[in-house]
């Protein structure tokens, strides 16, 4: 496959991801990055919210059977993403209220045509 064009809204987290560990689903990948990375996540949104994508970094993904994309390099950026989007997916997820709070503040300064299309 070459390279892509994505939208945010088609990137899936992949659960064999490290970082990851043994995740049943997209919502506990979210909430294993974030145990695993916590501010780090929080620092990384705000310079996608400052400074854009660094277009040297491409998602490398893998069109799944729902037509949608694992993201097999990729995935803090992606989760970073998904929450500056919606933040309302930290929904039931365990995150500190100060954590979901620069989540949210972050959310609302973001320009999701900045990053859009995704290089993938």
């Amino acid at each position: 496959m070459g390279p892509r064009n994505l939208r945010i809204d088609q990137l899936k987290l992949d659960l064999g991801n490290p970082r990851i560990g043994d995740a049943a689903n997209q919502h506990g990948a979210m909430q294993a990055l974030i145990d695993d990375q916590d501010y780090k996540l929080a620092n990384l949104a705000e310079n996608i919210v400052e400074n854009g994508l660094n277009p040297l970094d491409r998602f490398l993904v893998m069109r799944d059977e729902d037509r949608a994309f694992i993201v097999l390099e990729g995935n803090r950026r992606a989760v970073a993403l998904k929450m500056l989007v919606n933040p309302a997916v930290l929904t039931g997820l365990e995150v500190r209220p100060a954590l979901q709070k620069r989540f949210e503040a972050l959310a609302a300064r973001f320009d999701r045509s900045s990053v859009e299309p995704l290089a993938g």
